[in-house]
């Protein structure tokens, strides 16, 4: 199946790694990782590792090759300094550019043309610390709206935050290098999501677009797309079981 994918128009693609119990769909994955990506594989402790990391790969590999001639297991990838992954070089004169992200019974992949971007997933059932975890990760601002808040709904606030902090850090391509309590986020309005920045961080808030949604009923994913606020850009969410083709709107 080829899919086509537009200037200014970003693909999300989501699975279920659940929901993928077939052996024989399983085996076919297996056969889609690099020599490099089964070492890694098999040196998961838990099987629920392994099985998630296998279908991420099946996942990234078998979406790219939607757009391009290219067999699922053909691609070959490269990360920079900080880790960030991207096509390697050569491979096709499409300027495809890609994140993905996973959290538990969730995978994600944010496809688009030539800008950087980053994509984040989480489960809004995660029990954490929220306050102290906000005190050490957080802007300020973006801490003391947490702590203003009841305690039922702190946990909800803090994903908000997290999940686009996230979905910037790896935008920019630098991850935890980025001093995370140098830039800030207003969720008060999803419609309309803005990030500002401490006067020494080198960044522009009208180059980014962000979005934020939530997805069945549990998750919350967050987009950071590297294009002016001004930019009309599209959206486009499927739902996908890798190598199958059972594509549907999402």
């Amino acid at each position: 199946m080829r899919v086509v994918l537009e200037q200014n128009s970003v693909h999300l693609w989501v699975t279920y790694p659940n929901e993928i119990e077939a052996p024989a769909l399983l085996l076919a994955y297996q056969a889609l990782l690099s020599d490099a990506e089964k070492i890694r594989w098999q040196r998961f402790q838990f099987a629920k590792h392994r099985h998630a990391y296998l279908v991420t790969r099946a996942l990234v590999r078998s979406v790219l090759s939607c757009y391009v001639d290219i067999a699922p297991s053909a691609w070959c990838f490269s990360v920079n300094e900080y880790g960030k992954p991207a096509l390697m070089a050569g491979q096709t004169t499409l300027p495809l550019q890609f994140n993905v992200s996973h959290t538990e019974g969730m995978i994600v992949c944010a496809v688009v043309l030539t800008h950087d971007i980053g994509v984040d997933v989480e489960c809004l059932q995660k029990k954490h610390a929220v306050l102290k975890l906000a005190n050490y990760c957080f802007a300020p601002q973006e801490y003391n709206d947490v702590a203003s808040l009841s305690a039922d709904k702190q946990s909800k606030r803090f994903f908000e935050y997290w999940t686009l902090k996230e979905a910037y850090i790896k935008a920019r391509g630098m991850g935890l290098a980025l001093p995370l309590d140098k830039f800030a986020f207003s969720v008060t309005q999803p419609e309309h999501l803005h990030i500002s920045f401490a006067e020494d961080f080198d960044d522009d808030a009208t180059a980014w677009t962000f979005w934020q949604f939530p997805f069945a009923e549990i998750y919350l994913v967050a987009l950071a797309l590297q294009v002016p606020t001004t930019t009309l850009v599209t959206l486009r969410v499927n739902t996908v079981i890798p190598l199958q083709g059972e594509l549907a709107n999402a």
